[in-house]
């Protein structure tokens, strides 16, 4: 399942910094996703995988991962936790200093010690918040992700397959809650459907199928969360049966749509991937 994410930054600072943590068997940190921004993820504790492009890149201890603009990709663990930094990065700001990194392809797994204490760095200075940290920190990301062109980057190779499965992610976007067809998302595509259904799972790790699914499962929970009932829900979402809806959603949540509590009483539930038998 994959979507397009927008960020945004604030004025201070062009980056978005968080620590994140992933438990089995939850197995996946969301749905898989894109944006135009540079992503680095960086593994403190466990171990697990990040998937990009349909490439399984191992993330442990102390390595980075770089999620290049524009690739589609994912977090995964079989680990009872793993802890990871990630840090999203402004194009634009990286742009005003020479790095143009929608024309540039990273290495995916950079193992060197100056990532960690980078990392280690920015968490310091974000705590901390002593007088400059704001101009430390750019100065920080801007010297890192210059090492990073000098010595883990190529000019990009544009791959066209993956523009053309991203306009049909987008068209499903956009019509989930309508009712579709594999045949009419690959026709957007301008793939066969038994070509764009291989290439959209071999990307995403999910079918077609699924990945509707979850949408309209996770617009419902939004919907829930709300104050609406399951059964409005459930119909505003694209489901016309309502056992249907509630097996699917507890496939995808682990909870019963009715479990979904209103904001004065709230039940934190994560985005997580299908849950198989």
């Amino acid at each position: 399942m994959s979507y397009y994410e927008n960020h945004r930054f604030n004025n201070e600072l062009p980056i978005i910094y968080h620590l994140d943590y992933l438990s089995y068997p939850s197995k996946k940190s969301c749905i898989s996703n894109w944006h135009e921004n540079v992503e680095l993820i960086c593994c403190i504790k466990g171990e697990g995988r990040a998937v990009v492009n349909s490439a399984s890149i191992p993330l442990k201890e102390g390595n980075i991962v770089v999620i290049n603009s524009g690739d589609i990709h994912y977090i995964t663990t079989e680990c009872p936790t793993m802890t990871y930094y990630c840090l999203i990065i402004y194009t634009g700001f990286l742009k005003e200093w020479g790095i143009d990194v929608e024309n540039t392809s990273f290495c995916e797994n950079v193992t060197d010690v100056t990532g960690l204490h980078f990392f280690e760095t920015i968490a310091r200075e974000l705590d901390d918040k002593q007088p400059f940290y704001q101009s430390i920190v750019k100065g920080e990301i801007v010297s890192y992700l210059s090492h990073l062109c000098r010595h883990y980057s190529t000019a990009r190779q544009t791959t066209g397959y993956q523009d053309r499965i991203k306009q049909g992610l987008t068209y499903i976007r956009e019509h989930f809650t309508e009712e579709l067809t594999v045949e009419q998302i690959a026709s957007q595509a301008g793939f066969s459907r038994y070509y764009f259904s291989r290439q959209f799972k071999s990307i995403t790790g999910m079918t077609v199928i699924e990945y509707v699914l979850f949408l309209r499962c996770r617009h419902a929970k939004e919907l829930l969360s709300q104050g609406q009932s399951v059964s409005k829900a459930a119909l505003e979402c694209g489901f016309s049966d309502l056992s249907y809806f509630t097996r699917i959603f507890k496939r995808c949540f682990g909870v019963l749509p009715s479990k979904i509590s209103t904001p004065l009483n709230p039940t934190h539930i994560p985005d997580i991937s299908f849950r198989r038998p």
